[in-house]
């Protein structure tokens, strides 16, 4: 209980200033974002809930004694082997007619590349395929405007949105990435995904974003062709 104590002490302090007006960092700004949703800052209920904790250890609960007994090992029971025909490869091949011998499914993801060169960016922008390792699909923005910047990440953005959730994705700006165009992006994939579910990183030239739950369609690597073992 006390290093509870202590645990949400830190968190306190922490929190505070994360909360402080001149902080700008990413970490800070989520903590910002949550002071808003929350009726009290985090810091002012780390406080509250760590005074809790201190009083509820100080009324220390009588020791109960217990005889501990060895659990019961089961015998794991073999199952009988199931016997294999070509007749199950060749009726798992016709009620799959674009999956391959050894089981891969590749046909969703040409699919998805096609449609990814359908998305329109009046304003400028294309979307690169497997560009890097883990990252299908890459928005590529040359010089412009903020304003035809956010109106080209809205769209690609929506196109995301509608695959099967990638490991990563990425928007890559040919003039540099700025701390407005960061949080441009933040803001417009918040509108598709929860800010949990995705950690977002600022290069000098791009922005990455991770998602924290990859589609199991993908497999180990999310990508489309290129193998990068």
């Amino acid at each position: 209980m006390r290093f509870f104590f202590l645990l949400l002490l830190i968190v306190s302090g922490f929190s505070w200033y994360g909360s402080m007006d001149g902080n700008f960092a990413p970490w800070a700004i989520n903590i910002k974002e949550w002071n808003q949703k929350l009726p009290l800052p985090i810091w002012a209920i780390s406080i509250g809930t760590a005074v809790i904790a201190l009083l509820l250890s100080i009324r220390r609960a009588p020791e109960t004694t217990y005889t501990p007994t060895a659990p019961q090992l089961k015998q794991p029971t073999k199952s009988p082997p199931q016997s294999h025909s070509p007749k199950d490869d060749e009726q798992a091949l016709q009620d799959h007619p674009h999956r391959s011998s050894d089981g891969t499914d590749e046909k969703w993801k040409q699919d998805m590349a096609a449609d990814s060169q359908k998305v329109d960016f009046p304003r400028g922008g294309n979307i690169m395929i497997d560009s890097q390792k883990d990252i299908p699909f890459t928005l590529r923005l040359p010089h412009g405007t903020p304003q035809s910047y956010k109106d080209a990440v809205v769209r690609f953005a929506a196109f995301i949105s509608q695959i099967p959730t990638p490991k990563r994705t990425a928007i890559r700006f040919d003039e540099g990435c700025k701390k407005n165009d960061h949080n441009m992006v933040r803001g417009v994939f918040r509108k598709h995904f929860h800010i949990n579910e995705m950690m977002i990183r600022s290069e000098s030239n791009r922005v990455d974003i991770q998602f924290k739950h990859m589609d199991q369609r993908w497999g180990t690597i999310s990508n489309i062709e290129k193998d990068f073992t």
